[in-house]
């Protein structure tokens, strides 16, 4: 009997002889059943990227509990790895006005409704009376007249 996805098995053999892909790479898996030589093992289980041989979590996810999860909105993550957590969007220069959207890279972030990025784009700034902030990542260029 073949060896299972996920699994391989140098030659002939059965199911209980089967290795794990695990062993030759965390995270890795067999592009189907029957695979019969650890190079099978080329493939990263789902929510997970290949980046240099590895089986990491992309951009905007965070490890949990032996998989990739999407980043909730208003945290964001930039690097591809299994050891950093997503990081409150509070926490730029935006302060606690800022938003992202699920699964985001920092530079997804930008100021809630209502707010507007200001000229040194350092601080999201209440929309001044007068004028329309009525979508997110608004900038003072982009700030509408009402």
């Amino acid at each position: 009997e073949p060896c299972s996805k996920g699994f391989y098995k140098e030659g002939l053999g059965v199911p209980e002889s089967c290795d794990s892909c695990d062993q030759v790479v965390e995270f890795s898996t067999t592009p189907g059943i029957a695979s019969t030589n650890a190079s099978n093992c080329s493939l990263c289980e789902d929510t997970f990227v290949s980046v240099g041989g590895e089986c990491l979590c992309d951009v905007g996810f965070r490890f949990e509990t032996s998989a990739c999860q999407r980043c909730e909105a208003n945290t964001f993550k930039n690097t591809q790895d299994r050891e950093t957590a997503c990081t409150q969007c509070s926490l730029l220069n935006l302060g606690e006005n800022c938003v992202c959207p699920e699964g985001a890279v920092e530079e997804d972030c930008g100021c809630a409704i209502g707010f507007y990025l200001n000229d040194k784009g350092t601080e999201c700034v209440r929309c001044p009376r007068g004028m329309s902030c009525d979508s997110n990542y608004l900038n003072s260029s982009t700030v509408v007249i009402k």
